[in-house]
């Protein structure tokens, strides 16, 4: 990348290194200041840059929090743990991967599931050049929307081929085209 001069921007996962290194700043970024608001479609985003080396390429951060993410994720979560305490009431099992968030007795353990939501609607993006805020939340989250156009198209075709294909073979075999199924 820095030998090709190229410009990049991509998005990060939020691995333990990383949480490290936001973390300093995130009481900072969870008073939602009004110059870090970015407005895209029908979402809002806070973003916190910071300078970062990833390997040898220096190149910005962008922290960007969606308050409306955080909220659907935490209760989508807390359903899912209200749920399982009940279950575990009841001495039903609960689903793979909750049991994390209770004692052998089943009692909740606070600090985990604090820890478990302590990222809830951040995602964290690099780029090798200092852009607007505003246009690096543009460039980055829109392309969601042509990837999702994209598989969209791409399973249209899929089944404009299946009806082709599958016309190709009625005629082959002297079947009309409404006659396949038909006794």
């Amino acid at each position: 990348m820095k030998a090709l001069k190229w410009e990049t921007i991509g998005g990060i996962p939020l691995t333990p290194a990383v949480q490290k290194f936001w973390r300093p700043v995130l009481s900072k970024a969870l008073r939602l200041p009004f110059a870090a608001r970015v407005p895209l479609n029908q979402t809002t985003f806070y973003v916190t840059t910071r300078r970062y080396r990833l390997n040898r390429v220096w190149g910005t951060f962008y922290l960007c929090f969606n308050p409306r993410q955080q909220v659907d994720l935490r209760g989508s979560r807390r359903e899912e743990i209200a749920q399982a305490q009940q279950r575990l009431r009841e001495g039903k099992t609960i689903k793979s991967g909750l049991e994390k968030f209770f004692h052998a007795r089943g009692e909740l353990l606070s600090n985990v599931l604090h820890q478990a939501e302590e990222f809830d609607g951040y995602s964290c993006i690099f780029s090798t050049r200092p852009r607007p805020k505003a246009e690096l939340v543009r460039l980055y989250f829109d392309k969601d929307v042509v990837e999702k156009a994209f598989r969209s198209l791409k399973g249209v075709v899929r089944e404009s081929w299946k009806e082709q294909n599958l016309a190709a073979k009625g005629s082959r075999h002297g079947c009309s085209e409404g006659s396949f199924g038909a006794s």
